[in-house]
């Protein structure tokens, strides 16, 4: 799958992003271990080869559609901006919960909104979902804001519903959601994003 937006163009994961999906962590790690109970693969090491072995990973989870992960770079010189990855797939529903990281360089610009606007846009067109779930640290700030400009709504705050690897504190939890109102067919009531 290939969506462009005015400034972005996503596509599915594949062994070649490696380099460029490294470098973003990289320049991104610190604030990816700001919040170690929700994104525990950034406490290990990283490594060109780790990532390699990832995207692999997700190019074969994609051909058995247990997870959809997508790279987000920018149109105008392919700088890699970010990812976005529909996981816990229920075909039967069907529903998917949405996970996204962004690279820090580009933080601010509001790319990772126009890309994730356009992907849930086109899986409503090619997917049809009665339900997309994001799950947010409540400390995380930045993400929390990025689902309400998207459209989701605040269902409710998990208490205790992880524990941080490296504190060891409990987390909370932030269940955000677009879903339709019709269990059989998309209608005009379902909430979601509209870019400006």
């Amino acid at each position: 799958m290939n969506i462009e937006t005015i400034c972005t163009i996503i596509t599915d994961t594949a062994e070649q992003d490696a380099p460029d999906i490294f470098q973003a962590i990289l320049n991104s790690i610190e604030t990816l271990r700001a919040f170690p109970a929700s994104i525990p693969w950034s406490l290990a090491e990283p490594s060109l080869e780790q990532t390699r072995e990832f995207c692999l990973f997700a190019q074969q989870n994609r051909e058995l559609r247990h997870d959809l992960i997508h790279t987000v770079r920018l149109k105008s010189n392919r700088q890699m901006v970010g990812m976005i990855g529909l996981h816990k797939i229920d075909w039967s529903v069907p529903r998917f919960e949405i996970g996204f990281w962004g690279n820090v360089q580009f933080r601010g610009q509001g790319l990772m909104r126009e890309a994730i606007g356009a992907l849930l846009d086109e899986s409503r067109l090619h997917y049809s979902p009665r339900r997309v779930e994001a799950l947010i640290d409540a400390e995380n700030i930045a993400a929390r804001n990025l689902c309400t400009r998207l459209g989701f709504t605040l269902e409710g705050i998990n208490q205790n519903a992880r524990r941080d690897p490296v504190s060891k504190a409990l987390r909370n939890h932030c269940v955000y959601a677009l879903y339709s109102e019709s269990g059989n067919q998309l209608t005009s009531n379902l909430s979601w994003p509209q870019l400006a």
